[in-house]
């Protein structure tokens, strides 16, 4: 048995908004950026789409983020701040 329809892509993509964490360092949350936005845009392959960091790395405050989310309309979204317990730093999403 031979196919001769061409074969139909039923993959389905989801967009992903990263925002840039809350950290104590501005120039630390532009480096967790740039690093999620890399790490994870290997996986655009397998139907992850990620907005581009032009538009996300300017969502400093809630209006930003909600006016981000309202115009971009993601899937999902990924945010996060960095929390100090003792000395040592966490990050939470």
């Amino acid at each position: 048995v031979k196919k001769v329809s061409p074969e139909t892509n039923n993959k389905s993509t989801n967009l992903l908004a990263i925002l840039p964490f809350k950290m104590n360092n501005p120039v630390d949350s532009s480096i967790m950026h740039d690093f999620l936005m890399q790490d994870l845009s290997k996986y655009t392959l397998s139907g992850l789409n990620i907005l581009p960091s032009i538009l996300t790395n300017n969502c400093k405050d809630y209006s930003d983020i909600v006016t981000l989310l309202d115009k971009t309309k993601p899937d999902y979204y990924l945010a996060g701040m960095m929390v100090t317990h003792g000395d040592k730093p966490f990050l939470r999403h």
